[in-house]
């Protein structure tokens, strides 16, 4: 991505994925990843997916965290 162009990434968890997106500032969506929700598996390892699947995005746009104003997670 372009420098001084924050992105900005959404996380929904739900019971059988994890999906994440990276959007610029006007909402136009650059990058989407997902990876399936570990089932019965304690909330560590939710956490590891969530941030397994952050950086799977970050490192397919080949963006720098320096670029990622905000991150929200929806569960």
């Amino acid at each position: 991505m372009g420098k001084d162009r924050p992105l900005y990434i959404g996380v929904d968890v739900g019971g059988t994925k994890i999906l994440a997106a990276a959007a610029t500032e006007t909402g136009a969506v650059v990058a989407r990843e997902k990876q399936p929700t570990p089932r019965r598996a304690p909330m560590d390892k939710v956490i590891e997916a969530i941030l397994a699947t952050i950086d799977a995005l970050l490192d397919k746009k080949r963006v720098r965290r320096g670029e990622v104003q905000s991150i929200g997670v929806a569960i």
